[in-house]
């Protein structure tokens, strides 16, 4: 079976092993990104299934890179999940284009799950 392919933008280094370590032990490819020049750049090597990200990044807000992904042409439809402990009723995070907004913290199931809709794993049904 191969893994779906997840792209895990995290700034925080305990943040970033520990949803490393829960989507791989859910049996994903995950590969790391701590600033939005580095998740760009393994972005644009390989199709990943799905984007899951940080917003407040040290080098870009994470609404401004959501929207540039949107007009990217290879990347535009690619799935984005965004994880944030900012207040999500802030107008320019809820208009942002992410297929899903997470609330920090977040329980490892709602991230399971979340993610497990927007890239599925061959063979495991959804629920």
């Amino acid at each position: 079976m191969d893994a779906a392919t997840i792209v895990l933008l995290e700034d925080h280094r305990d943040s970033l092993d520990m949803y490393a370590a829960l989507l791989r032990d859910a049996g994903y490819d995950v590969r790391e990104a701590s600033t939005a020049a580095d998740a760009i750049t393994v972005l644009r090597k390989l199709r990943a299934s799905a984007l899951v990200m940080d917003i407040g990044l040290p080098d870009m807000n994470g609404v401004e890179l959501c929207r540039r992904l949107r007009h990217d042409g290879r990347l535009a439809a690619m799935p984005i999940i965004a994880v944030t402990g900012w207040t999500i009723d802030r107008p320019h995070i809820s208009e942002a284009p992410f297929n899903e907004l997470l609330q920090k913290p977040v329980l490892p199931d709602e991230l399971l799950a979340t993610v497990a809709r927007w890239a599925p794993l061959p063979g495991v049904a959804v629920a």
